[in-house]
């Protein structure tokens, strides 16, 4: 049986360097888990709506920020 997915939020400003696929690849490395840990990304202008693995949100939310292509992006569960 497979974690459920949790959805993450990450701030970051969107531009045209950072594109799903880019998002997911930092994501992924961040959290160190595998592109199947990824479920839908949602991007926004100034955030980007993540479900991911349980395990893999934990990760993510103990780093606090993550970098994405330069930028720093902060990261945090919803409640």
């Amino acid at each position: 049986m497979q974690e459920p997915l949790v959805r993450v939020r990450i701030h970051i400003k969107r531009s045209e360097e950072i594109s799903l696929r880019t998002l997911r690849k930092f994501v992924c490395k961040a959290a160190k888990v595998s592109k199947n840990a990824i479920g839908s990304i949602e991007l926004g202008d100034e955030h980007a709506d993540v479900e991911v693995r349980r395990t893999a949100a934990h990760a993510l939310a103990a780093l606090g920020e993550i970098d994405v292509k330069g930028q720093t992006a902060r990261v945090e569960l919803p409640r």
